[in-house]
């Protein structure tokens, strides 16, 4: 089961939000049956639709219009609660509030883990969502590497020079959680050694990934005191240098 919701893109990796209802459900006062709640249900760009071929070609039994409308209202509550289309759009496209077009829905058929294997199998990159339903993963839960990559994939170089430049208070949505990643390396012992494997990570991707993780770095360096001072330079130095000439004058600007 399906529904669409419109919009323009940058070429980005095909991702997925994977969760589960959760057995407390409800659309106002009235609960989703306990046979719909532990479901597989999903968020993704419908350009990418697809992709979710080896999930469709998995038998689903017939479900009636009324409870398929009440499960679909479900996971709208669920997709505004847990920001979950702000996870699928691209800093760029929150920067102009402009949503992509996406595809919500659910199998009846498939359990939680065939529903990933399945989606993986097609080239999704899964992500489940933490916090609805028995079976759930967040990015602490995952590799940090794995997140760390996501974010920076969804992040926009171009947003986070303005925002950078207009001094806004808060960084974007995925350079802000691309941050937060780095900032937990630091609680590692050796926290170089999670930007080498972060670098090598990125080699096959577009340059801008490297670029505002060297970006996102320096911003930590500048601001560490005390105890952090000495792991937020080792991890910044372990960085490859950036070529991109504004990120250059920032990095400068940020190291003063």
């Amino acid at each position: 089961m399906q529904s669409d919701t419109v919009s323009a893109r940058r070429p980005i990796r095909p991702y997925v939000h994977v969760f589960q209802l959760g057995p407390d459900a409800r659309v106002g006062a009235t609960r989703v049956p306990p046979t719909m709640t532990a479901i597989p249900c999903f968020v993704y760009r419908a350009a990418d639709a697809e992709r979710a071929r080896h999930l469709d070609a998995i038998e689903e039994p017939a479900v009636d219009d009324a409870l398929g409308e009440l499960v679909f209202q479900a996971i709208e509550g669920v997709v505004e609660r847990r920001s979950i289309l702000q996870e699928l759009c691209t800093d760029a496209e929150l920067s102009v509030e402009l949503a992509p077009a996406h595809t919500n829905g659910c199998h009846a058929g498939a359990s939680m883990e065939e529903a990933i294997a399945a989606l993986a199998k097609g080239g999704f990159v899964v992500h489940v969502v933490d916090g609805e339903g028995p079976l759930h993963r967040d990015d602490a839960g995952a590799s940090a590497l794995d997140a760390l990559e996501r974010h920076l994939d969804l992040a926009s170089l171009e947003v986070l020079l303005r925002s950078i430049a207009a001094r806004d208070e808060e960084l974007p949505v995925h350079a802000a959680s691309a941050s937060e990643i780095l900032e937990g390396a630091l609680e590692r012992p050796a926290p170089e050694a999670f930007a080498v494997r972060a670098a090598r990570r990125l080699v096959d991707h577009h340059p801008e990934l490297l670029h505002t993780l060297v970006l996102l770095a320096a911003r930590l360096a500048s601001d560490a005191s005390g105890e952090r001072v000495a792991p937020t330079r080792a991890l910044l130095a372990a960085l490859p240098a950036a070529k991109d000439g504004r990120v250059k004058k920032a990095v400068a600007a940020a190291s003063r």
